[in-house]
């Protein structure tokens, strides 16, 4: 990967991690988790769900947490293909105050978790970056993104520009942002709104067992992924990607993440264990790579 592409690749990853709806779902997500470990205290205390709601547990300095973690897990998105995207006139993207959205097509039967982690099978990227012209990051062993000679696609279909500003619409925590003065904004909004989720994250208990002296559980968190039933004419997917979905779908016993590249996956597990012993620092993946091929 070039020097440019890294470069826009980590402003894109901050634009993901610095905004106040990534600090809310962070604080959200540990919100429920911390009530959910108090139950047992909460209910000796009798108090109502009114007044524990009323109290929101938060995480100091939770947008450099995020920010941290983004910059630190970066190198699992290196794999991902790059497409800029070009809206036809009369059409234009807008963009929001969320504007990167991580979405996932082919995970999309699944109703709880997240599949948009960062090294997450069938994982894509939309990141609207002028009225015209929006960067699409996707995994090349999904889906094909127009030829594969292309690098930048037309849209000029009104409903591929729709279905992509819908993304923005769900996504946005306050404010969206457009160029035309007779762009109808409202319109859009309304027709989105049945995406939007009411909770950022969702928190399961899978197991439970009690005895007269303690509790287990096992409890699942993650946050509420995007989704907008999204299919845009030039994304399609792959013919052995349709069929590792058949054959995942029918499965009992499902893991909760799919890796998109193991190896990658694993390389920068080792990596990040070399940094906290301090042999590499955490900007230094990519030596860490050439000095691990040339043994």
């Amino acid at each position: 990967m070039s020097g440019e592409c890294l470069s826009l690749l980590l402003y894109i990853i901050i634009q993901r991690t610095r905004t106040t709806y990534s600090v809310d779902e962070f604080n959200e997500l540990n919100d429920k988790l911390i009530k959910n470990i108090m139950k047992p205290t909460i209910e000796d205390m009798k108090l109502s769900k009114e007044e524990v709601d009323s109290v929101k547990i938060t995480v100091k300095n939770a947008q450099q947490i995020l920010l941290g973690l983004g910059i630190q897990h970066h190198p699992l998105l290196l794999d991902l293909k790059w497409k800029l995207l070009k809206a036809a006139p009369p059409f234009e993207f807008i963009t929001s105050d969320n504007p990167v959205v991580f979405y996932n097509q082919i995970m999309n039967f699944r109703n709880f978790g997240s599949n948009t982690g960062f090294s997450a099978k069938g994982l894509q990227i939309f990141f609207p970056i002028s009225p015209l012209h929006l960067i699409i990051l996707y995994d090349d062993k999904v889906y094909g993104v127009g030829s594969q000679k292309q690098k930048e696609i037309l849209v000029d279909k009104k409903n591929d520009i729709d279905q992509l500003n819908n993304l923005q619409y769900v996504s946005a925590y306050e404010n969206i942002y457009f160029y035309s003065i007779k762009f109808e904004a409202l319109k859009g909004f309304f027709n989105a709104e049945k995406f939007r989720n009411h909770e950022k994250t969702s928190l399961k208990t899978l197991f439970k067992s009690e005895n007269d002296e303690t509790t287990n559980e096992f409890i699942v968190t993650s946050k509420n992924d995007i989704r907008t039933n999204l299919e845009l004419s030039f994304i399609r997917i792959l013919k052995p990607a349709k069929e590792w979905r058949r054959i995942f779908q029918k499965q009992k016993a499902q893991p909760m993440a799919v890796a998109r590249n193991e190896n990658l996956l694993n390389d920068h597990k080792e990596f990040l264990k070399l940094v906290e012993s301090k042999k590499y620092t955490a900007s230094e993946f990519f030596e860490y790579l050439n000095e691990k091929q040339n043994g």
